[in-house]
């Protein structure tokens, strides 16, 4: 079953999603299959830095690899309360 809310939120990431992928993942790929052989730079684990949202940069840059290690220097927050799962009005 899907709620009108849902299918708002899905064509809204849709919208995004295309931008993303027009603006930057097309760049991306385009550098990294100049500069770079998209390979694991060692085996097939990556450790990577600058992790959460920039996932999808270590993921685009090296697709290859089997594991990503990811830290970030910034404290770890807390988790927020959730709700029961009920569709909102």
């Amino acid at each position: 079953m899907q709620f009108d809310a849902w299918r708002e939120h899905r064509s809204a990431l849709a919208t995004q999603w295309a931008e993303v992928k027009s603006a930057r993942v097309g760049a991306i790929i385009k550098w990294r299959n100049e500069v770079l052989t998209a390979d694991c730079p060692a085996g097939r684990t990556l450790l990577y830095p600058f992790s959460g949202p920039d996932f999808l940069n270590a993921y685009l840059f090296f697709p290859r690899c089997e594991t990503y290690v990811m830290f970030g220097l910034e404290r770890p927050g807390t988790v927020p309360a959730s709700d029961d799962g009920s569709p909102r009005d």
